[in-house]
């Protein structure tokens, strides 16, 4: 039998080996959250360089600018999100906020501004009085709410949370999340 340690499916996923993504689709629970990590921060940490090497040789940077309106933060993301492809969300995103006044924010932008929109997005989305996620009554771990369907698009509201923590994973911002075990266990 072939070995089965988190070591040997982290070595078969960066050999691009079909087994390794098979166990890691079907049974996410056999590496530890730790490995997993690991193994992204490094995927993560190849592309960004990649990137890179593009970018000195000339090869165009994108910059996606979305500007957003801080009376409706999280409706204004989430219309404007879900029509960048996952791909071009790698790139940098830029993001202007609008005030009551209608008028563009003068911002500096060190990233600075996106991850405000980030961290706030995120706050919103997970503050179980919107309904998509609970909290366990024990710890006060969050997963989705099985009364998430208040919400008619409940599935892309998951969709564009999912994407909104990803982007923040990818640009190395911390967000302080505690979901719940059982919830990790099937990512």
């Amino acid at each position: 039998p072939k070995d089965a340690s988190p070591a040997a499916i982290i070595a078969e996923l960066k050999a691009g080996k079909g087994r390794a993504h098979k166990i890691t689709d079907f049974i996410p629970w056999v590496l530890p959250n730790k490995k997993k990590l690991e193994y992204l921060q490094g995927l993560i940490k190849q592309e960004k360089a990649v990137k890179r090497s593009e970018d000195r040789r000339g090869m165009e940077c994108k910059t996606i600018l979305i500007k957003i309106h801080r009376r409706r933060l999280f409706e204004d993301g989430f219309q404007h999100m879900k029509s960048i492809p996952d791909d071009v969300l790698k790139h940098h995103v830029k993001i202007m906020f609008v005030n009551e006044l209608g008028l563009d924010e003068v911002g500096i932008d060190q990233d600075g501004v996106l991850k405000e929109f980030l961290e706030e997005t995120i706050r919103h989305a997970l503050n179980p009085s919107f309904g998509l996620f609970s909290v366990t009554e024990e710890n006060k771990w969050l997963y989705p709410s099985p009364l998430s369907k208040i919400h008619y698009e409940h599935l892309d509201l998951f969709h564009y949370v999912g994407r909104i923590i990803a982007k923040a994973v990818y640009e190395g911002i911390v967000i302080d999340i505690s979901f719940a075990p059982f919830f990790i266990r099937q990512l």
